[in-house]
């Protein structure tokens, strides 16, 4: 079995994993040997693909050979995107800017849209009021997700988000200040 520490169990061949560059896990490969993407053998040892070991950024194939002690070989393989560079912060927006502009972040409906989202990325989000952060889904973060102190809260909305690839490589935090003007009159 193949396995990247912080993934559950392999349970088909051709699973991509991805990992950020860290350690691979082989298990019950006693006088083994690895190569990736068809490359030279190179002996498994105690059965840890150490970082230095890895293929640079990408897709590759790890292919794992072991022999009984019957001298039967066995052919493993597993592919993995090894990515080790943050994503770039989400951007968020007001979906409807109330105010005077559609620009000036004035608005009587907080309700935000994230973009920039890298696929398969997941994303948390948070405004400060519950000192939380909270798992985004979609692309649209509501009025009820921000969890305002009050229904009539006017004032400053400070929101961040951030995303993290399916590597677990985090990335900057992106962020709007907006101001809530509740009473939904046009400012």
């Amino acid at each position: 079995m193949i396995q990247i520490p912080s993934d559950p169990a392999i349970s088909s061949l051709w699973n991509t994993a991805y990992t950020q560059s860290g350690t691979i896990l082989v298990f019950n490969a006693s006088n083994g040997e690895y190569r990736w993407d068809g490359g030279a053998w190179n002996a498994l040892g105690d059965g840890t693909i150490r970082k230095e070991q890895l293929p640079g950024e990408g897709l590759h194939t790890l292919s794992i050979r072991t022999q009984d002690a019957a001298g039967h070989q066995t052919l493993t393989q597993r592919q993995f995107t090894i990515d080790d560079t943050k994503p770039e912060a989400p951007h968020l927006a007001l979906i409807h800017d109330t105010g005077a502009s559609n620009t000036d972040l004035l608005t009587s409906d907080p309700s935000l849209r994230v973009t920039g989202l890298e696929p398969g990325a997941t994303w948390v989000f948070s405004a400060g009021f519950d000192h939380m952060f909270h798992y985004g889904s979609g692309d649209t973060i509501s009025k009820a997700d921000l969890h305002l102190p009050s229904e009539d809260y006017a004032g400053l909305v400070r929101v961040t988000v951030q995303q993290i690839d399916q590597a677990g490589n985090l990335s900057d935090y992106g962020r709007i200040d907006l101001q809530l003007r509740p009473d939904g009159a046009v400012i």
